[in-house]
């Protein structure tokens, strides 16, 4: 899915109180996220990390370990 596709359903589903990932119900105050719209509100953990999916391999392949 590219980064438009993602604001479109990101935009939608929070104008329905939805989860973008799995279009759940979400009441207010209740999702998790990081709280920008741009980056959406889920439903939980799960969906969130689904949902960026692309985001995060991508910081897994560039990211360096610590030795500590």
């Amino acid at each position: 899915m590219d980064e438009a596709e993602k604001r479109r359903r990101i935009a939608q589903a929070h104008e329905e109180g939805r989860c973008p990932n799995c279009w759940d119900s979400i009441k207010p105050g209740e999702g998790c996220g990081p709280g920008r719209l741009s980056d959406g509100i889920f439903c939980g953990l799960d969906c969130q990390v689904a949902f960026h999916q692309d985001y995060y391999r991508e910081r897994l392949r560039t990211s360096r370990p610590s030795p500590n």
